[in-house]
């Protein structure tokens, strides 16, 4: 078996799941049992929804490096020598000079092939090439536009979501981490679109503070155990209407049931 192969078998373990995807069908399958379910009926209901999903793949992999990547972009725009004076992003060579793009990637991700990581953020439109110096396009990276690529990133904060959700209903109230929630049951259709642009622009203002305090905790110094945070902003529609064709009638939009017919981009 080559490298490549046992890589991906350990990836996937025996099950032929991967290990992403075994922590959220097992975390979502203990919440759901808090709430009432019964896993044997569970299973069925599982059984019987996926006999009926008829989907085109869009990724086999897991995105968790490429979420990483973003930290360079990020540390390009807060670390003091890779900034002028005005604070803009200063233009890197690749290598050669010491104060490099890979220098900057291995100050960031030690373990990561710096290449690989040029490669991908290249790919992800997260850095422009003036010459033989690159330049960030903007201090956050969007996986938007590449669904092979959003879909497993997508993944990765379900099973963090899940993760928190668990622990939160099984832990001391002294230990719960922040899962704060506003809900607002007669919101009008109408209005999402300024709600979301307004959220947008704060939930960024938001994260890019919070990205911020992180480096600088990263940065403190102590030698104590590391993990990987996240923290992100999310919207949820009950029904969902966003992205859906909807035809307005007298009293609003049509019934949820007919926009439930018709398939959604996201």
């Amino acid at each position: 078996m080559s490298s490549a192969e046992a890589e991906s078998t350990t990836r996937r373990g025996r099950t032929g799941v991967r290990r992403p995807t075994r922590e959220i069908l097992s975390r979502l399958a203990r919440v759901l049992a808090m709430g009432g379910e019964d896993p044997e009926v569970l299973a069925r209901e599982f059984a019987h929804i996926c006999g009926r999903v008829r989907v085109r793949p869009v990724s086999k992999d897991d995105a968790t490096s490429r979420m990483d990547h973003g930290q360079v972009i990020a540390r390009w725009y807060s670390e003091p020598e890779y900034v002028d004076r005005a604070g803009i992003p200063r233009a890197l060579p690749y290598s050669g000079s010491r104060h490099s793009l890979s220098t900057l990637i291995a100050r960031v991700l030690p373990e990561a092939d710096p290449l690989t990581v040029l490669r991908h953020l290249k790919e992800l439109g997260a850095l422009r090439a003036h010459g033989r110096l690159y330049r960030p396009t903007d201090d956050f990276v969007s996986f938007g536009h590449r669904r092979e690529l959003l879909i497993p990133w997508l993944l990765n904060v379900l099973g963090g979501l899940l993760r928190t959700v668990e622990h939160n209903a099984t832990c001391r109230p002294k230990d719960r981490i922040p899962d704060r929630i506003a809900l607002n049951p007669r919101f009008p259709v109408e209005a999402l679109p300024k709600f979301y642009a307004r959220l947008r622009k704060r939930g960024t203002d938001f994260l890019r503070d919070a990205d911020l305090d992180m480096q600088r905790r990263e940065r403190g110094g102590v030698r104590t155990p590391r993990i990987r945070l996240g923290v992100t902003v999310f919207a949820f529609e009950d029904p969902l209407v966003s992205g859906r064709v909807n035809q307005k009638t007298k009293t609003g939009v049509r019934a949820p049931r007919m926009a439930r017919r018709r398939g959604g981009r996201r």
